[in-house]
């Protein structure tokens, strides 16, 4: 059976083996494929070659990043835009909004807390990476809050 790999901008984007290979438009570049090759590899001069693997600094950087959109989310789920909006009422005059504004920048400051300490860890091989979800889901939880009025 031939396997083929169709190539897009120098890149594997799907696999086919089949016997016999059916004609597709001349447009579609279709060349030869080993049974390693695989969706996302590269193709030039006549090669493939496997992507590289994520530096940790990028998996760092994704990391901390899914830590901000929990944080951003649930700002906005108390209606603020996002975690830096909801921290700009701390000199609110409506207690409710200062409040959580401080409960918000104590919160941000535990969760970053909780992320760099986290990747120091994985980083010095302390401690495996975990699942992205795993780590999220182990960060600090906000306290919001409770009691507090709009009126002084």
């Amino acid at each position: 059976m031939a396997r083929k790999a169709r190539i897009e901008h120098g890149h594997v984007v799907e696999l086919l083996t089949a016997e016999p290979f059916p004609e597709f438009h001349p447009a579609l570049m279709w060349v030869d494929a080993s049974a390693e090759v695989q969706i996302g590899w590269t193709y030039a001069d006549g090669c493939f070659a496997a992507p590289e693997p994520p530096t940790a600094g990028a998996i760092a950087g994704g990391y901390l990043a899914a830590l901000q959109e929990v944080m951003d989310l649930t700002a906005r789920s108390h209606g603020y835009d996002d975690v830096k909006s909801a921290m700009s009422y701390m000199q609110s005059s409506i207690p409710k909004f200062a409040a959580e504004a401080s409960a918000m920048c104590e919160w941000r400051d535990a969760v970053w807390r909780y992320g760099l300490e986290e990747m120091d860890l994985i980083r010095s091989g302390l401690k495996p990476l975990p699942a992205l979800e795993e780590f999220v889901s182990a960060m600090p939880q906000i306290v919001w809050p409770q009691g507090v009025s709009l009126t002084a």
